[in-house]
């Protein structure tokens, strides 16, 4: 399952990893800025009988910022760090 909020580049990523490497490869189109979307993902996940095993989170800021060296107060911002 892949998550994100462009509809366009989420289907894209998602046809290239069923053809490169022969998965299953669905999309749940959500804006992780958005305080509710956790809890509408886990939902949606939950309505298909779908568990999550492994969470990979892939979003980041680049540099000079990192997971390690920013804030939870930061990263929580939906604006941090425009």
């Amino acid at each position: 399952m892949l998550t994100a909020r462009r509809r366009e580049r989420l289907e894209e990523v998602a046809r290239e990893c069923r053809a490169r490497h022969g998965i299953e490869a669905q999309v749940i189109v959500a804006d992780l800025a958005d305080p509710g979307a956790p809890q509408a993902i886990f939902d949606e996940l939950a309505a298909i009988g779908v568990a999550v095993d492994v969470l990979v989170n892939n979003a980041g800021y680049g540099v000079p910022y990192t997971f390690a060296s920013t804030r939870w107060r930061q990263q929580a911002d939906p604006i941090f760090p425009r």
